[in-house]
């Protein structure tokens, strides 16, 4: 039972620190790209399935990454890298004509400038730990 618990405090843990991490992300971005409350309330939920799009790339990427040194063929994981990387490039490229329809191009200049600060500052962090 008190193994249980440690189990559910640390999920619960890790639940509200990426929920923290998401809200200083999406404060970042909010204070960086200046948009109207109407390019708001058009431009999130666009973000939002953006992100989720490329969270799977991520995933996939990262599990790669994970077993590569166990791999019994490196060629297909280097294969596959490839593949998700230009599935990124294209989630990137149907996203940008999507958000120039609700922001400027000099909000999506921000957005792009405002997440990699945003990268950098948990990489920073992480340093830290």
């Amino acid at each position: 039972m008190l193994c249980s618990l440690f189990i559910t405090t640390g999920m619960y843990a890790q639940k509200k620190e990426k929920s923290d991490i998401r809200s200083i992300k999406i404060a970042m971005l909010t204070d960086r790209m200046n948009m109207s409350p109407e390019q708001s309330q058009k431009f999130w939920p666009l973000y939002n399935r953006y992100e989720n799009e490329l969270r799977v790339i991520w995933r996939q990427k990262k599990v790669i990454r994970e077993n590569s040194k166990n791999s019994k063929n490196p060629r297909h994981d280097l294969d596959r890298m490839e593949q998700l990387d230009g599935r990124q490039l294209s989630i990137k490229a149907k996203y940008k004509n999507e958000f120039l329809k609700v922001i400027s191009a000099r909000q999506l200049a921000a957005m792009n400038a405002a997440e990699a600060e945003f990268k950098l500052l948990l990489i920073e962090r992480w340093k830290k730990e």
